[in-house]
């Protein structure tokens, strides 16, 4: 430019730092910055805003601030660049920073809806939704009024704290406020409902917004369908598949898993293979976890034969079976007592490469245990550990129950004690394994009394089969009358009848 006799102005440098910021290079747009200062090009509020953005956008927090610091001595700032600073802010989680300028703006200039929306947002995200609320009474009090956008943060923000009565109420008031709700605020209060098991609520408010012209989509159908299946309303969840094409609307993989998945909890294992043959006749190409439902869907109905050759087909088809498939399984084969079959399907799922995990382990251990295996689960436990992986309280349990079964008492306490070694804390349902493998012995007062009270200790609260071990146990001690009645006190002092 300069050899042609033009020399640049303060918009040439502006779309140069504009460009080199949304090319995520803000180096280069504040070396670039800093030459037109250099050669006295005086930069505007549009530049400082346009760099300001570019350094909080990539992470350049402490440059960007000193920056800011620059444009309040220079009394070069607007509301957009307070905006622009409170999003930075607010992106990197430093909401307390953010509020604090939100306080000092008053002396500088007013903060706007954009302005309140943010600060709203961050406070959501930071799980602040009570003083979210406060900002917007605050906001209203000063006369400037949420928008479509401000309003669906707090739903959002309070249907994620579960308080969907509260973000209800906001939707009314968004209403009598001439606000128009939009796609993503509907869709944001219908899955606070559906999360809370209020279905029916939901269902209602869906008719409520097709009333006022705001067309599902499939995020809408999707959480629906989602949250009917999950109270058990499998049917109701077809019905709103079939409603979702009848108008026209194109249901995705997610729909068909949650819908495939939600048949085979309700044991309609054979529905959820039709539903997949429509959906692959559709163009859907399902996902392992299609799969994993189908083969827990066959394996739930003691088909574990279909299940294993799904399996098969699943590989053929190119499609990696992943440790949850594997699991789902490997849990069928052991829960019919088929422990070598499971065991072999275990050695297939880690030579190709699959590692097992702590479920998959806890699985093979509770079978053996049950199939009386109990050395082999010891030597399974050995090797989980060599593995990486940690026992869970789950696997300990089982193990524990499978050494009680076996009146192998003493290996179970040792158990135990390796369990709390391994900051694994033993729950309400070790000790109760504990109690009654050392009541089934006999061995009420020297121990299972002490295995009580150390539950007691530890802060782990009996439940009522703890108390209907020990009250059979005693019931069977003769010289242990005092005791006894002991126990029942302890029990109404927990609220127990």
């Amino acid at each position: 430019m300069r050899d042609h006799g033009c020399e640049p102005n303060v918009v040439t440098y502006n779309s140069l730092i504009d460009g080199l910021c949304k090319n995520n290079e803000p180096d280069r747009a504040q070396e670039l910055f800093e030459h037109m200062k250099s050669v006295e090009c005086s930069p505007s509020m549009v530049t400082y805003n346009t760099l300001l953005d570019g350094l909080f956008r990539t992470g350049k927090l402490e440059r960007a601030m000193a920056l800011f610091q620059e444009m309040l001595d220079r009394r070069s700032h607007d509301v957009i660049s307070f905006n622009i600073l409170v999003t930075g802010l607010c992106r990197a989680g430093k909401i307390e920073t953010a509020l604090e300028f939100f306080r000092k703006m008053d002396d500088r200039c007013s903060p706007n809806v954009i302005t309140y929306s943010v600060l709203i947002d961050g406070l959501c995200k930071a799980n602040r939704v009570s003083q979210a609320v406060e900002l917007l009474e605050s906001m209203k009090a000063r006369g400037c009024s949420p928008d479509v956008i401000t309003y669906t943060i707090l739903v959002d923000g309070l249907c994620k704290e579960s308080k969907v009565a509260a973000a209800w109420e906001v939707l009314r008031e968004m209403l009598d406020a001439g606000c128009v709700p939009n796609l993503v605020t509907y869709n944001s209060l219908l899955h606070g409902l559906c999360r809370a098991r209020r279905v029916s609520d939901a269902l209602a408010l869906m008719r409520d917004m097709t009333c006022r012209g705001c067309t599902p989509n499939v995020v809408t159908y999707g959480t629906l369908i989602d949250g009917l299946c999950k109270v058990g309303r499998v049917k109701d969840a077809c019905a709103m598949l079939a409603d979702m094409i009848d108008k026209g609307g194109t249901p995705d993989l997610m729909i068909y898993n949650m819908l495939i998945n939600g048949l085979c909890k309700a044991d309609q294992v054979d529905e959820s293979i039709a539903l997949l043959r429509r959906a692959v006749s559709g163009g859907i190409k399902p996902d392992v976890v299609t799969y994993s439902s189908v083969i827990y869907g066959l394996c739930r109905s003691n088909r574990l034969d279909e299940a294993c050759r799904l399996l098969l087909y699943v590989k053929s088809r190119g499609c990696p079976p992943d440790v949850i498939l594997y699991s789902t399984l490997i849990d069928g084969l052991c829960k019919a007592g088929k422990v070598d079959e499971a065991f072999d399907l275990y050695e297939v799922m880690t030579g190709d490469g699959c590692d097992a995990d702590v479920v998959t382990y806890s699985t093979l251990i509770d079978g053996l245990c049950k199939a009386g295996r109990v050395d082999e689960a010891h030597l399974l436990l050995a090797r989980m550990v060599r593995m990486g992986t940690p026992p869970s309280t789950m696997t300990y349990n089982s193990l524990i129950k499978g050494l009680c079964d076996l009146n192998h008492l003493d290996e179970a306490i040792e158990l135990v004690e390796e369990m709390e070694r391994s900051n694994c804390a033993p729950s309400a349902v070790t000790y109760n394994i504990l109690i009654h493998g050392m009541c089934r012995m006999e061995r009420v007062d020297s121990a299972a009394l002490d295995y009580f009270q150390e539950m007691i200790d530890n802060g782990v609260i009996p439940d009522h089969i703890t108390y209907s071990i020990l009250l059979e146990g005693l019931k069977k001690s003769k010289d242990l009358h005092e005791l006894r009645h002991l126990v029942l006190d302890q029990m109404v002092q927990l609220g127990y009848r």
